[in-house]
């Protein structure tokens, strides 16, 4: 499954932070950078627990709660 992270900026960072890492079982892996869209594949049967797990994971950041950024 897929999840599309849309950022304007720091998208290196975002690809950084989540590429090639598991959070709570699920593994994420970059697959495309497309304008402001960020594509990322994720091991999960749960999408609505893979975006909450990558909002959290960019949330705790020290840059996370001042960036703006969506994912679906």
């Amino acid at each position: 499954m897929m999840i599309t992270i849309t950022c304007p900026i720091k998208q290196d960072f975002i690809i950084e932070l989540l590429n090639d890492v598991t959070l709570d079982g699920i593994h994420y892996t970059f697959k495309q950078k497309d304008g402001m869209k960020l594509l990322f594949e994720h091991s999960g049967s749960d999408q609505e627990a893979a975006i909450r797990l990558a909002k959290e994971r960019i949330k705790e950041t020290e840059i996370g709660h001042v960036l703006f950024f969506q994912i679906a």
